[in-house]
């Protein structure tokens, strides 16, 4: 069985696309996200099913301030 997944970096290619939405619907597959995310959620979505960063801390600092959140964004699996 094929499966598909995205790749989200830390790049800006996805800013002003809208693509939020259909990434977190699964549209694309898993969500592989690399570093921390930049962008505004309705760009770059929330999903996250594979997290690879070199520090889970930068993560959750990132969620919180950027976001606003009070708690970081959850992730299925985290590779540091």
């Amino acid at each position: 069985m094929e499966k598909k997944c995205i790749i989200v970096g830390s790049g800006y290619d996805l800013t002003g696309r809208g693509l939020g939405e259909r990434i977190d619907a699964g549209e694309f597959g898993d969500v592989i996200r690399i570093s921390r995310r930049y962008g505004e959620t309705e760009d770059v979505g929330v999903r996250t099913d594979v997290m690879f960063t070199f520090m889970k801390e930068l993560w959750d600092r990132w969620c919180v301030r950027q976001l606003g959140m009070e708690q970081p964004l959850p992730y299925g699996k985290l590779v540091v």
